[in-house]
């Protein structure tokens, strides 16, 4: 994923809306110019389905532009999952982060010191803190600095441990730091459940994309124009690389929402 967004740092920017640019910022990357290389990708996409759909007899311009379309859903909803992706991760490391700090300011440490080792833990929280601790160390304050995260991501228990830190470094009591841990800890495994019945049914539209349907289609095949009245054509695109991809993306689909 890291693979394509700084692939489209040679793109020419486009103009996106201020909404979408802030809430890809915790990706880095130009919103613009990742729009523009969407655009480019779906274009090739649309041109090499051209090629496939005169191999299956289907009208190539209904084909190019279903495939400009997906290939363009697809593309754009991309850095929205990975956000969501670093957004889970961030609540999952929530607890045990917030335990650590709690644990190193009731030691008596200062506070950067604290963040500072409860951060070697890694993860997408420690990288998000490391940030923060780069832009404390260039002169901005530690409010300014962390809260930022929390205005990154939109997201409750982000803002509600964030702002328990920030109560912490201001008034030096770190005991209400377990409190939030331990509700962060049942709200992910409430979401655990969550994930449980969606895998569910991304198992069950996997079956379909590549046992039920190729089976159909083969059926359909073997009928052909005495059973149909029109033969379907080649069947190795669809057998070869339609099916597969639509079973491909229903993992890729289930591995996005799995929580981290």
């Amino acid at each position: 994923m890291d693979a394509l967004f700084r692939a489209s740092a040679p793109f020419p920017p486009v103009s996106v809306p201020e909404g979408v640019a802030k809430r890809l910022a915790p990706l880095r990357i130009d919103a613009g110019k990742y729009a523009s290389m969407s655009l480019f990708l779906s274009a090739i996409a649309a041109l090499a389905s051209v090629a496939l759909a005169g191999m299956l007899g289907l009208p190539p311009v209904a084909a190019a532009a279903a495939a400009f379309a997906l290939s363009l859903l697809l593309l754009l909803a991309l850095p929205f999952m990975e956000v969501s992706r670093m957004q889970g991760e961030i609540e999952a490391g929530m607890p045990h982060f917030l335990r650590e700090l709690g644990m190193f300011l009731g030691m008596g440490m200062p506070f950067e010191r604290a963040l500072r080792m409860a951060c070697e833990g890694g993860g997408a929280l420690g990288r998000e803190m490391d940030c923060a601790l780069r832009r404390i160390d260039g002169g901005a304050s530690v409010h300014a600095s962390v809260s930022g995260i929390a205005s990154d991501f939109p997201s409750l228990p982000v803002k509600k441990a964030i702002a328990q830190i920030l109560s912490a470094y201001e008034s030096g009591d770190a005991r209400e730091m377990a409190r939030i841990g331990d509700e962060l800890l049942s709200q992910e495994r409430h979401m655990l459940r969550e994930y449980a019945s969606k895998s569910a049914l991304f198992g069950l539209m996997f079956l379909v994309c590549s046992a039920v349907l190729p089976t159909f289609y083969i059926v359909y095949s073997i009928a052909g124009e005495a059973g149909f009245g029109k033969p379907p054509g080649d069947a190795a695109p669809m057998m070869l690389v339609v099916f597969p991809a639509l079973g491909a993306l229903m993992l890729l689909l289930s591995g996005a929402m799995m929580p981290r």
